[in-house]
């Protein structure tokens, strides 16, 4: 047992901002692969329904995916692994990740919130860690982390903001760890 606290906050440019400052990129699979999937995807439109070279078509494109979907899925396990050995507490949001698909679509699909979310309550799970989800009305971007004052009106495009009382406020990453606190 570490005894240490983390919140974790989901970005489309970061995969995971944590409470420490620290910024875990994503590799962005889909997005590095999509050249190779239209092109397989294009040999296996453009071939003849029911013919043996549409079939080796449609298993080249299934191969792809499943290569992205693995890559993805390797990442997630070793990441979650990861945090949970480092901390005891892992805090997240509750996302609207249909809401979020909407907006920004394959990209929100690409970094598989869901999936790395399942993940990592599977390992604190089995180390006894404990994950806590906080609700997504929470204002943890407009919190002050060390005063807990609220800045009521700030735009989707501010990502620190200076507190009239103290310095600036790094995100809500820490106000996310500090949730339970709060």
């Amino acid at each position: 047992m570490t005894g240490e606290t983390a919140g974790f906050d989901f970005g489309l440019k970061t995969f995971l901002t944590v409470s420490d400052g620290t910024q875990i990129e994503s590799p962005e699979f889909f997005k590095c692969s999509i050249n190779e999937v239209r092109k397989a995807s294009k040999s296996h439109s453009t071939k003849q329904k029911r013919s043996n070279n549409r079939e080796k078509a449609r298993l080249n494109l299934a191969r792809k995916h499943k290569k992205i979907a693995n890559q993805r899925h390797d990442f997630h396990f070793k990441l979650a692994n990861r945090l949970t050995n480092e901390y005891d507490v892992l805090c997240f949001e509750d996302l609207n990740l249909e809401g979020m698909k909407r907006l920004w679509g394959r990209k929100i699909s690409d970094l598989g919130f869901a999936d790395f979310l399942r993940i990592a309550e599977y390992y604190a799970s089995m180390r006894n860690k404990k994950v806590i989800f906080i609700d997504r009305f929470f204002p943890s971007s407009k919190t002050c982390f060390e005063c807990g004052l609220v800045k009521e009106n700030l735009e989707l495009k501010d990502r620190t903001w200076v507190c009239s009382l103290r310095s600036p406020t790094p995100g809500a990453s820490l106000g996310l760890r500090n949730y339970p606190k709060l």
